[in-house]
């Protein structure tokens, strides 16, 4: 089956799946007391339920009172009960594990089930519903749906149960798998190699066969940019691949000085990407190598949960409120609901869903930004409890990214220094005085600053720095899609691996 015809089956499949999203969360007290009811009623009999009895909880006050807010370290004591199989510790129907992208702490196991995919379902169809009504073109030929490299070997198993699904495409539901695959420009497969220079030359030359192209869907826009910058240094490789006519394209968009990628893919109508946060750094190259696609931002989508979608109506992401029960930890400390927003603030997201998270602390910052009707539309700030303390300055991910926000390409903070600390801005661009301006605007780093106890912030420069940057975080386990552009780090061991890696 070709792609069109399978957008076909898609679209009949999703047919009204937006349409039943927003009338699901019209009176969103009313859905999320109903969410909660049914997750607490499913999961009553795990062991996590007999021990905050579930089965006695009767409205969201009940649920608050008996879980309190759950750590990630908490909830890895949980996982470790789930050995050699055990069903009923944390979800009723635990088959698998996934693993984090392990960006703080290294990676952890999160245990997965079908209910807990039905919570990504549930937030994926509207999506991808709206995104056809919205973006028809996209129908119009194949997709390119991300692909990360293996890297390195991951475990197949862990306690007893497989570790990840065998395609990424079942997020979507065996009823979509199929259809998905064959919309897909470049095969599952390619996924499978080990070198990364072999994982880009066999996607470009899969993307160069595919001049049709009409979506991208990547997490990281630098996933995408490192991509396409391959393609000059893969040129060689790649010509004998393809047919004359393919070879001409080739030729003419790399004429002159800058890739032109509508002699490549003149198509291309939309990009799905990751846009807020750091990732706001990259999105003036990604336009730039792109000019003729429309970015469309992700949601928040992590592998503990979806917390927002995009909707092409809505200025920003909104409240995935159908796969999950939510709750917004303020700066004050006050937890509220997801109705009790105000608009302006920021929160850190307290997750529970059928995966088997209960109040779970997400660690990631959102700022709302308003309202969609009755859901919260929510900018990704940054990790929020991703916080350095030198001596006393408290910085932490949303307030150093805002300190670099305006940056193109790549930038991040770390640590260094014991004697006389200081921060180190490693970037692809030159030294910019202004973001130490920024920087002390908070008055803890401003009086550490004027004390002595902090030096200066200093600056590196790398033409390479995002390369250097992917290569540590693959030495450390993460697959390279997964990678997110982070403002700050929490220690120097980044800086450790380019002493090592000239």
């Amino acid at each position: 089956m070709t792609a069109v015809p399978a957008w076909q089956i898609i679209r009949t499949r999703l047919t009204h799946s937006r349409r039943n999203f927003l009338d699901q969360t019209r009176d969103l007290p009313q859905q999320q007391q109903d969410y909660l009811s049914r997750l607490l009623h499913f999961q009553a009999e795990t062991d996590f339920g007999r021990e905050h009895e579930f089965a006695a909880i009767q409205d969201i006050a009940g649920y608050r009172s008996r879980v309190p807010l759950q750590e990630p370290e908490q909830l890895q004591q949980w996982v470790k009960r789930i050995h050699g199989g055990s069903p009923g510790v944390l979800s009723r129907d635990t088959s698998f594990f996934e693993l984090t992208g392990g960006s703080a702490g290294g990676a952890k196991y999160l245990p997965y089930g079908e209910s807990g995919l039905g919570d990504f379902r549930r937030a994926l169809y509207p999506w991808l519903d709206d995104l056809l009504h919205q973006r028809p073109a996209i129908a119009a030929g194949p997709a390119y749906w991300s692909i990360s490299p293996a890297l390195e070997s991951l475990p197949r198993r862990h306690q007893g149960l497989p570790v990840g699904l065998e395609s990424d495409l079942l997020y979507f539901g065996r009823e979509l798998a199929g259809a998905i695959r064959s919309t897909l420009a470049v095969p599952p497969e390619v996924g499978g190699f080990h070198e990364r220079k072999d994982w880009q030359r066999e996607t470009l030359r899969h993307l160069l066969r595919n001049p049709g192209l009409r979506l991208i869907s990547v997490w990281s826009p630098s996933f995408l940019l490192g991509l396409v910058d391959a393609l000059r240094t893969l040129a060689s490789d790649l010509y004998p691949c393809l047919s004359p006519s393919q070879q001409e394209r080739l030729k003419s968009a790399l004429h002159g000085g800058r890739l032109d990628t509508r002699r490549l893919w003149p198509q291309l109508d939309t990009i799905s990407c990751w846009t807020h946060g750091r990732a706001a750094a990259f999105l003036g190259e990604l336009q730039a190598r792109f000019p003729h696609a429309h970015i469309q931002p992700k949601g928040l989508l992590a592998t503990e949960g979806v917390v927002s979608l995009p909707l092409e109506e809505a200025a920003e992401p909104v409240l995935a409120a159908c796969s999950g029960f939510y709750e917004f930890l303020a700066e004050n400390g006050e937890v509220c609901l997801s109705w009790e927003l105000e608009t302006g603030p920021s929160y850190e997201v307290v997750l529970s869903n059928h995966l088997g998270l209960y109040r779970y602390r997400l660690g990631d910052r959102v700022e709302v930004c308003g309202w969609h009707g009755s859901l919260p539309m929510l900018r990704f700030l940054g990790r929020g409890r991703g916080s350095v303390d030198l001596c006393g300055e408290k910085l932490n991910e949303a307030f150093v990214a805002r300190a670099l926000d305006g940056m193109p390409g790549f930038a991040l903070l770390l640590p260094w220094g014991d004697v006389r600390p200081c921060y180190v801005c490693i970037s692809d661009q030159p030294e910019d005085h202004e973001v130490e301006t920024r920087l002390r605007r908070n008055p803890q780093y401003d009086y550490a600053r004027r004390l002595g106890q902090l030096g200066p912030l200093q600056w590196r420069t790398l033409p390479d720095a995002l390369d250097r940057y992917q290569a540590w975080c693959l030495a450390r386990g993460q697959r390279l899609g997964d990678i997110k552009p982070l403002a700050l780090l929490p220690d120097d061991a980044f800086l450790h691996y380019l002493e090592g890696h000239p």
